[in-house]
């Protein structure tokens, strides 16, 4: 605050009229807003950690739920054949298959559909009616073989391949899933389609998309994802997940304590009903409210890409109060402005912004001035930077507890893909964070590595 003040002392003592100053004071406010400093980060990743130690012992006592995902870490170079994988993690879904030649991926064939929004609010029997009638264009008829299927909402697993929805996120109110065995529910609608693959397995989108890093990086530590949602896992001992290691024999601790078990955070629900943490500001209050899941996945809805062009949106309007921008009444309406124009806003290098002054204008008919545009790009950086710097702190965190001494990331996602600056402003901050550049922690984009991930899980549980 108190660099606020100098500056507008400065603007006043410069003779700037009352109506910039005004303005001005508004921007600088709205920043300090989406700020977050390492000291605030330091204080996020105690209580990220605190969740994630309570999250490894019970099963709904914690933001962070740590899910096992019954993926065990194993020697991969033994493997070779032919698996398919489909991957539902949003409004759109792949079905893959994958060729694996001694370990190693050799090649990938894949088709993306998407989900009517009949379906996304409709029923079980449809949606998954739905996939099966995609699969079945995919797949030769007559064809047998392993299916890993990748479904990227909170489940509760029993077993490799099973597992129930625990709550639906990403939009979708799909009736008749929530509690369900997902498995179960794609099993019978491909057989009743008459497509003959089996579901071997289960996974999340963050736990492929690490063990598809793994099969070529035996560093692969975390998974990410920082896409429409937001989540992570991490290789942890069996023996320090009391909630599963408790509920094994005697003969299974000693078989399975020192292996190492993939965990599907589900960090995305970080903090939602604590709300001790996290710098939660009137704009995060609002795209909470008007979601499908209020009071859910606070974390998520601070980072992902489905919120961060609605928090740019609601910034817009805010400083619309100050005379900043004239009217907006094109931006009334939920998500008017998307993650996409925030890439493309922060692409724009020109002096003049002349992309900004194009989208505008094609898209809204808004003719702005320079400064105008200008701050339009700064709310889309800002809301970037605070999504990459608390990703970037979760990160660290799960690291930290992992106690490794070298560590690849493996990310996937839009928005660590598409947004401008995003990787280096996760480095910055991780950097920040160890007091250090020599923390050996490598931020590698993993693409497509969700689908291709679960055929490669499907594999290790076959062979």
């Amino acid at each position: 605050m108190l660099r606020i003040n100098k500056l507008i002392s400065h603007l006043s003592e410069s003779g700037v009229d009352e109506s910039t100053l005004r303005q001005e004071k508004a921007i600088q406010q709205a920043k300090l807003k989406l700020s977050v400093s390492t000291e605030r980060l330091r204080m996020i990743q105690l209580e990220f950690l605190s969740e994630m130690i309570v999250g490894l012992k019970t099963l709904g006592g914690a933001t962070i739920r740590m899910l096992p995902s019954y993926v065990y870490q194993k020697k991969t170079s033994h493997i070779s054949g032919t698996y398919y994988a489909l991957d539902l993690g949003g409004t759109n879904f792949r079905v893959l298959q994958i060729t694996i030649a001694d370990g190693k991926v050799t090649d990938t064939k894949a088709q993306k559909f998407t989900i009517p929004k009949k379906d996304m609010e409709g029923t079980a029997e449809g949606l998954f009616g739905f996939i099966a009638d995609s699969v079945s264009r995919v797949v030769a008829p007559g064809t047998t073989g392993n299916l890993g299927f990748t479904f990227s909402f909170p489940v509760q697993q029993n077993n490799i391949a099973s597992g129930n929805l625990i709550t639906w996120t990403k939009g979708f109110t799909t009736h008749g899933v929530e509690g369900q065995d997902v498995v179960q529910l794609l099993q019978q609608a491909l057989d009743k389609k008459g497509v003959k693959l089996t579901i071997s397995a289960l996974c999340n989108d963050t736990v492929g998309t690490l063990v598809t890093e793994y099969f070529s990086d035996d560093k692969a530590a975390v998974g990410v994802i920082l896409g429409t949602g937001a989540n992570a896992c991490y290789w942890e001992k069996v023996r320090n997940i009391p909630k599963f290691y408790n509920n094994l024999s005697e003969s299974e601790r000693k078989s399975v304590g020192d292996e190492l078990m993939c965990i599907n955070m589900e960090c995305g629900n970080f903090d939602s009903w604590k709300h001790s943490a996290l710098p939660v500001t009137q704009f995060d209050q609002v795209v909470d409210i008007a979601s499908p899941n209020p009071g859910q996945q606070q974390y998520e809805k601070m980072i992902s890409g489905m919120y961060l062009g609605d928090l740019c949106r609601l910034v817009f309007l805010h400083l619309q109060l100050s005379k900043v921008f004239p009217p907006l009444t094109c931006f009334s309406a939920r998500n008017s402005f998307e993650t996409r124009q925030l890439s493309l806003y922060l692409a724009d290098q020109s002096h003049d912004l002349s992309d900004v002054n194009k989208d505008l204008f094609e898209k809204y008919g808004l003719k702005l001035n320079l400064r105008q545009r200008q701050v339009m790009k700064e709310v889309c950086r800002l809301v970037a930077l605070r999504s990459a710097r608390l990703a970037a702190a979760g990160i660290a965190t799960v690291v930290t507890k992992m106690g490794v001494p070298k560590a690849t990331i493996s990310i996937d996602g839009s928005v660590f893909e598409k947004t401008p600056g995003y990787k280096k402003m996760m480095e910055d901050c991780l950097d920040e964070l160890f007091d250090s550049k020599q923390h050996n922690i490598q931020l590698v984009h993993t693409k497509d590595g969700s689908g291709v991930g679960a055929g490669l899980i499907a594999a290790l549980e076959c062979n």
